[in-house]
């Protein structure tokens, strides 16, 4: 009997030091997707149930084109939908390893870490080069022939603090990343002395958001409430006769 409960033991211990699949990572992440976990939520999750399987999976995973590419990018085009949404799932989990530990940003493709966790590379590249941001800037985001998306873009913006670039992005690369984008824009057209010109620019993102099959309603509202505020603005300019 000894001998039996030995084994079953054993048995159980090899089982669960068997390494977890990429696949398997994906069936979890898309499971909590189900049972509607956001991207961010759910590449957490999945990451934290998994830390120990993460860094061998990441290693042979960070040099793929899955990896450095985005499915709609030309080395990735030939994917099918089950590889892209695989590709999409893995870099959601495989962005919080790289939160988690910051340092492995500086062994992974720079094209890799930009787009899974952007607004930290920066700080992690400089370390070492710190013109990483003016260097790649001046290439205008071009990472292996291709231009990095504005998602990724405005997020390089971001951790290198430069709101210039942010503001001056046009409306449709803007809102690939809203939160940066508006909360940097809004902010400068609320203090502008142009009032029209504000309210003109307020106009084209509420045009673009309108125009969309689906678009937030959060940053509709905020557009639109700068846009009130900028008319009563103008109404009391006229009123002190400016």
């Amino acid at each position: 009997m000894k001998k039996i409960i030995i084994s079953m033991l054993a048995v159980t211990i090899a089982v669960s030091a068997i390494a977890k699949t990429s696949a398997e990572l994906v069936a979890e992440y898309n499971a909590l997707k189900t049972e509607g976990s956001s991207q961010w939520e759910a590449g957490m999750k999945v990451y934290e149930n998994n830390a120990k399987d993460i860094p061998a999976l990441y290693d042979a995973w960070k040099n793929t084109n899955a990896a450095k590419f985005i499915p709609t990018e030309e080395p990735n085009k030939a994917m099918t939908k089950a590889q892209k949404d695989e590709s999409i799932a893995l870099r959601a989990i495989f962005a919080q390893y790289l939160i988690a530990n910051p340092d492995q940003i500086a062994k992974t493709p720079t094209r890799t870490a930009c787009l899974a966790v952007a607004s930290r590379c920066v700080a992690a590249l400089e370390e070492d080069n710190p013109t990483f941001y003016e260097e790649l800037k001046s290439t205008k985001f071009v990472v292996d022939g291709i231009e990095l998306p504005a998602y990724s873009r405005l997020n390089l913006a971001k951790g290198a603090g430069d709101t210039e670039y942010i503001k001056s992005a046009p409306v449709k690369d803007g809102m690939d990343a809203p939160d940066i984008y508006l909360e940097v824009l809004l902010d400068s057209l609320l203090e502008s002395n142009d009032i029209i010109a504000a309210k003109n620019k307020c106009r084209e993102i509420e045009n673009f958001l309108l125009k969309r099959q689906s678009y937030s309603s959060e940053s509709l509202l905020r557009v639109q409430a700068v846009n009130k505020a900028l008319t009563s603005r103008l109404v009391d300019e006229k009123i002190q006769g400016r």
